[in-house]
């Protein structure tokens, strides 16, 4: 069973200078989440910028940045990356992780808050395809509220702000 969406939706564009503005708040998030840990860490390493990391291949990039830094790592089944041997909190895998976010920077589009559209079209999975594929298991998902005309899913749905 294949969940078609009834409506295409097309993000907005951002330009590079837009996406390289994002980059330069994010990489300062980043630091200044390590720079709260280990006050004496100083100004942030250079990197040198390789590109935006997207859907398709950025966690691999980033892993393999930590890998090459004495780190391994890997790509999580669920997204992101993972340290399978575990990492250490400490100064020196502070400056990695700058370092390598810093090269390969996750897109800035899609670290932004979800639209209207975004929020609707993922309620009408979930109420179209998600709960009814659930209950052929015998689960019984709750339905939620209703879907509002401005494409938002109050109550069920919470969207966490995007800080680093």
């Amino acid at each position: 069973m294949v969940w078609e969406p009834r409506t295409r939706i097309t993000l907005p564009a951002m330009s590079q200078e837009q996406k390289m503005e994002a980059r330069e708040q994010f990489l300062a998030n980043v630091w200044g989440e390590s720079k709260s840990q280990w006050p004496d860490l100083g100004e942030p390493p250079q990197a040198e910028f390789v590109k935006f990391g997207d859907a398709a291949g950025g966690d691999q990039l980033l892993a393999d940045c930590y890998t090459e830094a004495g780190y391994p790592a890997a790509v999580s089944p669920q997204g992101g990356v993972e340290f399978p041997g575990g990492v250490q909190a400490s100064p020196q895998f502070a400056i990695v992780e700058y370092t390598c976010n810093a090269r390969f920077t996750p897109d800035p589009l899609m670290l932004r808050d979800w639209n209207a559209d975004q929020l609707g079209l993922l309620y009408d999975y979930r109420v179209e395809w998600l709960i009814p594929c659930l209950e052929t298991f015998g689960l019984s998902p709750k339905a939620g509220p209703e879907r509002v005309s401005d494409g938002l899913c109050k109550g069920w749905l919470l969207i966490r702000k995007q800080t680093h």
